[in-house]
Formats: structure tokens, sequence, C-alpha cells
């Protein structure tokens, strides 16, 4: 998980190639365990961390 939160910051890759990078065919499991480890969504997550760090 910890690549996939580094690939949602630093590329534009599609959360479905996200997934796909980081070894998950199916995109549906990887948010759910995305969500369970970091508490919020793929797609949030990109969003928050990205506002943050330049706001």
């Amino acid at each position: 998980m910890e690549k996939a939160s580094e690939l949602l910051l630093e590329t534009e890759l599609s959360l479905a190639d996200v997934a796909a990078q980081v070894s998950y065919s199916d995109y549906n499991y990887f948010c759910r365990l995305f969500k369970r480890y970091y508490n919020v969504p793929p797609a949030a997550y990109r969003k928050e961390k990205r506002e943050s760090h330049f706001s």
C-alpha cells in the first residue's frame, strides 16, 4: 500500500493503473484494501494529500 500511495501522489496514473502497478488486477478489491489501510479511498487520499501539499 505504501507503493500505491506513492504512485497516487507522484504520478497522474488512473486509479485502475495504480492498482495494476501494485499487482492488483481487481480494481474494486484494491480500493477496499486501500481504504482499510488508510481509512480513506484512494481518490480521496490523492485529493487530500495533494491539496494539503500545495496549500
